[in-house]
């Protein structure tokens, strides 16, 4: 099983872990599972009624992936497709990827890491836009996590692949020991069976109706303009001064900022760093408890 790959994608929401899924998978051998973790482990209403990223509705692909259960998910993909080599996982939740590699790891797959992220100022714009509140925080505690947990990994910088996707891809694919195309950034190019994931990163691919009817993107003339890779360079304007700040001062961002830019570690040491992982653990573990029973029907995490 040497020959098989799977690659696991981490990052904050709103960091561009849809689009590099797809990007790395619009290839012959490879494939886009998307956030699959949320087919075994759901908890938002969306998850229990999952829908194909492919837009067929006859797709039974993840009713038979669901149907071998979680231990054999990635064998169940490889074997329902035999000219799959690799497969990409964008889940981003730290503790499903560091459980599902040791289980690979042990099965002979080989695996690599890969955590995108955007500058503090970029995410922070991602979230505002959105009236989301508590950006900082929801940044701060998903990569002081994920780099607490998970040692290997490449950072992927998103402003780096916005700016340059052929050239970012290539470099990336050669360290990875994958096929690469001049097009492969073009990822709305193949058919994906990408699971959840961003809606912004897959409205390239179609339109989703509350009838619940898809619609190929390639049908509907006024989204042809969603076909390209959005790069915001003017966001640092919008920012409210008191953002701006925040980021200037905050010690704790500045250093994981650091790490992810070089591909380090970020640890903020002794008892107080294992509190931390253990608590964010928790409040994991209590999400997943509590949206498998109220997450069915509202949104709550």
């Amino acid at each position: 099983m040497t020959d098989r790959k799977v690659i696991f994608i981490g990052g904050s929401s709103y960091s561009g872990s849809t689009m590099l899924d797809m990007m790395l998978a619009n290839s012959d051998q490879g494939f886009s599972a998307g956030e699959v973790h949320a087919l075994f482990r759901p908890f938002r209403p969306h998850h229990f009624k999952p829908v194909c990223g492919c837009g067929e509705t006859s797709c039974q692909l993840w009713d038979k992936v669901k149907e071998n259960g979680e231990i054999l998910l990635y064998e169940t993909i490889f074997n329902l497709l035999p000219n799959v080599s690799y497969i990409v996982d964008s889940s981003k939740d730290p503790w499903w990827i560091l459980c599902q590699a040791r289980r690979l790891f042990q099965q002979g797959v080989e695996i690599h890491n890969l955590l995108i992220w955007k500058e503090p100022g970029a995410f922070a714009h991602s979230m505002l836009k959105r009236k989301r509140k508590g950006w900082m925080k929801a940044w701060r505690n998903y990569y002081s996590v994920y780099l607490s947990l998970i040692d290997d990994y490449i950072p992927v910088s998103y402003s780096g692949l916005v700016q340059d996707p052929e050239r970012f891809l290539k470099e990336l694919c050669d360290r990875l020991k994958m096929p690469f195309n001049n097009n492969q950034h073009n990822f709305w190019d193949k058919q994906h069976h990408t699971l959840f994931g961003n809606r912004s990163a897959k409205i390239h691919l179609q339109q989703r109706y509350d009838s619940g009817e898809h619609m190929l993107m390639s049908e509907i003339p006024s989204t042809a303009k969603h076909r390209s890779i959005y790069r915001d360079v003017e966001y640092t304007k919008s920012l409210p001064e008191h953002v701006k700040s925040q980021i200037a001062s905050d010690l704790e961002m500045k250093n994981l900022v650091t790490a992810l830019r070089n591909g380090g570690s970020f640890l903020n040491g002794g008892q107080f760093n294992r509190f931390f992982v253990k608590k964010e653990k928790a409040k994991n573990q209590i999400k997943y408890a509590l949206g498998s029973i109220i997450g069915k029907h509202w949104r709550i995490f």
